[in-house]
């Protein structure tokens, strides 16, 4: 290092310093400690949806990609981690040092691209316990990856600590789940069950959809994946079936003002997506077969911003097929399941 850039280190550090002593002293911390919630300890299944979009660049600011967080029992899972999900996470005021499980469908970025700061941000900010990462085939490259990519961080991070922070639980530790095992029991803890089962998002192989059972509330998590007949086994009786959804007449449009646009790969890329994503239509007839008693709609594609004309758009004629209840979830809203003491689950939806 120069003495010219010695000067200017020192020089922007002691601005800081100075910054600092004239701000209020509880300005950081308060902000901090009164953002953060405890876990909910009232018995009840609280789902946050915190990633209802897709790998739209520009609509990100309004919807992150995919990311559900499910807090109940004092457990705080995750599924999925799309990019922006530790921000969203920690603007609701969830945690997020208790992420301990995270639960991934497959390995497409918009479903992952934010694991390593999941990790990262919780190990720095506190988590003291490892982090498990279950997944499909590809976990433990991904991990590895992630893993080599912050190794120069967590090293650098660990020494500025003073030894306070653990380098060994900077990386998560991956659990492959075998995706042709059939409706395979991947987590249980308390009142929590976890099933993983296959669907077909090809060619994106393997890919997972989950089951959660919980003091007899039953909740299913499509993942990406075009209708399927397994989804009705999967998603039968379920008080709640959080699924992706494609509206596809106003796919073809963007995918015809490509075209015009003379941009071909955008043009084919429209044209192949509703082959391995879920019809809003035939996904409303899935759900009225299988008895969901409350259909929640994210991944939603084409993303729209959030109003109610904009949402009519996107769920027509969905009404025509299911008759329960349709909510096209935004991103923060959340969901509280209260177990009966007659066997049935109350629901609540907070938008």
């Amino acid at each position: 290092m120069t003495s010219t850039q010695f000067s200017r280190i020192s020089a922007i550090a002691l601005g800081l310093s100075i910054l600092g002593a004239c701000l209020p002293t509880t300005f950081a911390s308060s902000a901090v400690t009164n953002a953060i919630k405890p876990l909910p300890q009232d018995g009840k299944m609280h789902i946050y949806l915190c990633g209802t979009g897709v790998p739209v660049v520009y609509m990100q600011y309004i919807r992150k990609p995919s990311c559900l967080a499910v807090i109940a029992d004092d457990q705080f899972l995750l599924f999925d981690a799309g990019e922006g999900a530790i921000q969203t996470i920690s603007e609701m005021g969830l945690p997020y040092t208790r992420i301990y499980n995270v639960f991934m469908t497959h390995w497409h970025s918009d479903h992952f691209a934010g694991l390593g700061q999941v990790s990262n941000v919780s190990w720095t900010d506190g988590r003291n316990k490892p982090m498990n990462v279950y997944g499909p085939y590809g976990v433990k490259h991904v991990i590895d990856s992630l893993a080599a990519a912050y190794q120069l961080d967590t090293l650098f991070r660990s020494i500025n600590s003073a030894d306070t922070l653990d380098p060994t639980l900077s990386t998560p530790v991956p659990h492959l789940i075998d995706a042709i095992a059939k409706d395979q029991r991947v987590y249980k803890n308390h009142d929590i069950t976890i099933t993983a089962f296959e669907v077909d998002h090809a060619p994106v192989y393997p890919a997972l959809g989950y089951q959660i059972q919980y003091k007899g509330c039953h909740v299913t998590l499509s993942g990406d994946t075009k209708v399927i007949p397994k989804e009705l086994n999967e998603a039968q009786n379920a008080d709640v079936f959080v699924s992706e959804a494609l509206n596809v007449k106003q796919t073809m449009v963007l995918a015809n003002e490509q075209k015009a646009a003379g941009n071909l790969t955008k043009y084919q890329i429209y044209q192949e997506i509703p082959n391995y994503h879920s019809d809003t239509i035939k996904l409303a007839q899935l759900a009225q077969q299988a008895n969901v008693k409350h259909l929640v709609l994210t991944h939603l594609d084409p993303p729209y911003i959030p109003g109610q004309k904009a949402e009519n758009a996107f769920i027509e004629g969905m009404a025509a097929y299911y008759k329960g209840p349709i909510i096209a979830a935004k991103d923060r809203d959340e969901i509280v399941l209260t177990p009966q003491a007659d066997g049935s689950c109350q629901f609540e939806y907070r938008g």
